[in-house]
């Protein structure tokens, strides 16, 4: 367990405490000219979601580890793992390779690699000779690549588009460069359960030749692009898939990579290359995305879920989009019992590839209406296509897609709604605002650059989203404006902020202490501390109910300290841990009243 003073403090314990085996992570890598803990600085800069972006670290870092079952470690967590070749049992074998690749470093050449092709080879046919076959295939595809790039050995298996659909035919360019003197010659390609000859073409130095021009049918049975733990619904811990080998996998096959064979010096050479579409940027130059396959058409509605309180007519906009030009398309909705829907379904036809149009059915429930899924059937030749299109695209990743089923909720709810017009100011960003606005309420998303002292007289609420306190440069002058509104009768809710990055030096009226306590099950029983409360009375009563079909944790980043003046509304506690009352506390403040919600 790499444990921390952290996870001593709550407990009072001194730390570290006795048996744990130190790591030093800020040693300097004078190969990789950074240290370990300045890698894992940058590491953390490049996830984006949750703030975590941070300075370099350099210097002294150590980190601690506790036992926790198997063989324990005394002075250091690799000891006794032996990573030589003698761990492989063949002593004599172990020697001859280790002798091998000490004349291979002796003598390489910074400006010619090419010149240790030849004993590359030689060491990998000793290799041969393990008799451990997973790892005696792992470590000559290791020496295969190192050759290749000894070798300078360039190779591109590119598509003439970046995505193709069941029933294309697509077209993919193979080309390689050998930019060494050592003869390389390319004998075939690998690629969806097929190999191709490359009619042993010889690579000339330094010359771009293109070896293939594939013309490749896009079966229904290779399979769409999309993560392999998506492909069957999940339960309500775990993802579902049949192929456990598949866990760890960087790239969704079998469309992702392809492989191709070479001769070098008499003996044969194999890599493995990303299939990827390169086109041209006017301002970033040569860019770069992984081949896809795409449904012909896929439905994308516009809300996750539809929201109905009353026995009232709703729109439901499905926006469908259509990969393949000309073809006729009949979009189908399914609804739970209950529904009605009109159009029961819609004719169209795609004018060009890739075309985008939204579809508007009216939805009402009757008063028998079961919540549950609506579906979107997109019905063409005969094949029904049931796929979404969701399309991920940030600089610091390669472009991605998500092709769940096309589906959302309808969920028939009676619901009460005061008449209340409520401002809503973003932080982290959320869709609190849009659920509200589905229940009826009149919402106003506020601009944080436009807000002044008088920006907030007009609402009878004030929501504040997620991490607003870590998030909005300006809070300090926003919480001024807010204390004065509550003062003055407004209600002010705040929902959680992270413990750590607080912009403002107090983040409620009488001082309230965040923490990172937090409830993780789901399904945590909620008491209700205070069932009389006009919180928990109207305009709705406020039930055991009100907390079934929770997803992800109960709440987090509960204040841990409050002072009197707040009254603690929940109770909870995860499986034989201690009970927490942060979930949720209020205070009045002047005429009106300061929530705080996990």
């Amino acid at each position: 367990w790499n444990t921390s003073w952290w996870a001593y403090s709550r407990s009072g314990e001194t730390f570290p405490p006795k048996g744990v085996v130190a790591l030093e992570v800020g040693d300097y890598n004078p190969l990789l000219g950074m240290s370990y803990n300045s890698i894992a600085s940058l590491s953390r800069s490049t996830h984006r979601s949750q703030g975590f972006g941070s300075t370099i670290a350099r210097g002294e870092e150590t980190e601690y580890f506790e036992h926790l079952t198997g063989d324990s470690a005394a002075k250091d967590v690799f000891e006794n793992v032996d990573f030589t070749w003698f761990r492989f049992g063949d002593y004599k074998l172990a020697k001859k390779i280790e002798s091998e690749i000490e004349k291979i470093l002796s003598k390489f050449n910074d400006a010619d690699p090419s010149l240790s092709v030849k004993s590359l080879l030689e060491l990998k046919a000793t290799i041969n000779d393990a008799e451990n076959a997973d790892w005696k295939a792992r470590k000559q595809a290791e020496i295969d690549k190192i050759i290749t790039h000894c070798l300078g050995l360039w190779v591109s298996f590119n598509p003439v588009d970046f995505y193709a659909c069941h029933g294309d035919t697509a077209t993919f360019i193979l080309k390689a460069l050998n930019r060494s003197s050592v003869p390389v010659i390319a004998k075939n390609i690998s690629y969806l359960d097929e190999t191709r000859t490359l009619d042993d073409t010889k690579l000339e130095l330094n010359k771009n030749t293109e070896l293939l021009v594939l013309k490749k049918f896009i079966d229904v049975k290779i399979p769409l692009t999309q993560p392999y733990w998506l492909n069957a619904e999940h339960g309500p811990a775990l993802f579902n898939f049949k192929d456990p080998l598949s866990i760890g996998a960087l790239d969704i096959q079998p469309t992702k990579t392809a492989k191709v064979l070479f001769e070098v010096e008499g003996e044969l050479v194999q890599i493995e290359i990303p299939v990827e579409y390169v086109w041209r940027n006017g301002a970033k130059g040569e860019l770069r995305r992984p081949f896809e396959i795409r449904a012909r058409v896929s439905s994308n509605f516009e809300h996750p879920v539809f929201l109905f309180t009353q026995e009232k007519t709703q729109e439901v906009v499905i926006t469908t989009t259509t990969q393949i030009k000309g073809i006729k398309v009949r979009l189908e909705p399914q609804l739970p019992k209950g529904w009605e829907v009109i159009p029961a379904f819609i004719n169209y036809q795609s004018t060009f590839a890739g075309q985008k149009q939204k579809f508007t059915f009216k939805v009402t429930p009757s008063k028998n209406a079961q919540s549950g899924e609506i579906k979107a059937i997109a019905i063409e030749q005969g094949f029904e296509h049931n796929r979404s299109l969701v399309e991920i695209e940030y600089e610091h990743i390669p472009s991605q897609i998500v092709q769940a089923e096309a589906k959302s909720k309808l969920v028939f709810e009676p619901i009460s709604i005061s008449n209340k017009k409520i401002g809503y100011l973003q932080g982290a960003g959320d869709d609190v605002s849009t659920a509200l606005a589905a229940i009826g309420y009149d919402v106003t998303e506020l601009i944080e650059s436009n807000i002044d002292e008088s920006s907030f007289a007009e609402f009878d609420v004030v929501i504040l989203g997620i991490r607003t306190f870590n998030t909005i440069d300006n809070m300090p002058n926003i919480y001024q404006y807010l204390l004065k509104y509550c003062e003055q009768g407004g209600k002010v809710i705040v929902q959680y902020n992270t413990s750590r990055g607080v912009l403002t030096d107090e983040i409620g009226p009488y001082g309230l202490t965040l923490s990172s306590d937090r409830i993780t099950d789901e399904t945590a029983e909620m008491k209700i501390l205070e069932p009389q409360h006009p919180m928990f009375n109207r305009p709705n009563k406020i039930t055991q109910k009100d907390f079934e079909g929770w997803v992800q944790e109960r709440g987090l980043y509960f204040p841990h300290e409050w002072p009197k003046e707040y009254t603690a509304m929940l109770e909870s506690a995860d499986p034989g841990e201690e009970s927490l009352k942060g979930a949720l506390v209020v205070a009045n403040y002047g005429k009106g009243k300061y929530i705080y919600t996990g």
